[in-house]
């Protein structure tokens, strides 16, 4: 897999500049409110950068593609916009399809990573009997305490104990997002500047 990042000319406009200046101008204003739990921008950007650095310790690079089988929850945007931050491509799957159409779509797409609800984890079995492709399962939120699968919620806290929200790798270079607003009274305009931050460092 490729261990390059997003290139700046795709990420300036990209969605995931759009939730680092919200982190940034309200950082706790609600992003999201799913079965009566609240997401704030701040949480749900450093959700989805720690997310995204594990995925890369793991492979995940610019141009791969991670299979979704999953149901609604705000933990399949976190999945998404990780997956994306890195280059990468999400692709999801239809949960109503067959263990066959599934290990067509993984073979077809070069799969090598499926994020997955633990209830569809028995899917993903039957369809391992099919095609070999598949080399890593994470399931979404919090696995069962004897899976043996890891957790998007397990690669989340691992980087928090790494101390490192925004690091994308040794030697990385990551964007940033640094807000500037400016006095236009009469558009209400917030211009958004970018700049390369190295955090190989860090």
């Amino acid at each position: 897999m490729s261990d390059s990042v997003i290139p700046r000319s795709v990420r300036r406009n990209h969605w995931m500049n759009h939730v680092a200046v919200h982190a940034r101008m309200r950082p706790d204003a609600t992003a999201f409110k799913y079965l009566g739990a609240v997401t704030t921008w701040s949480e749900f950007h450093d959700r989805v950068q720690s997310l995204a650095a594990a995925l890369q310790r793991r492979g995940v690079g610019f141009g791969d593609r991670v299979m979704l089988l999953t149901l609604n929850s705000t933990e399949v945007l976190e999945a998404v916009f990780a997956v994306n931050t890195l280059g990468a491509m999400a692709v999801p799957i239809n949960i109503r399809l067959t263990p066959p159409e599934i290990a067509f779509i993984i073979d077809d797409a070069d799969a090598d990573v499926i994020i997955a609800d633990a209830l569809l984890a028995p899917l993903i079995g039957a369809t391992q009997q099919i095609t070999s492709r598949l080399k890593r399962i994470i399931i979404l939120g919090d696995a069962s305490p004897d899976s043996d699968h890891e957790s998007s919620n397990d690669l989340i806290a691992e980087q928090v104990l790494e101390g490192g929200l925004a690091v994308l790798g040794a030697g990385q270079r990551a964007l940033d997002a640094e807000v500037v607003e400016r006095s236009l009274d009469e558009l209400g305009v917030v211009v958004v500047v970018l700049h390369e931050q190295d955090l190989g460092g860090r």
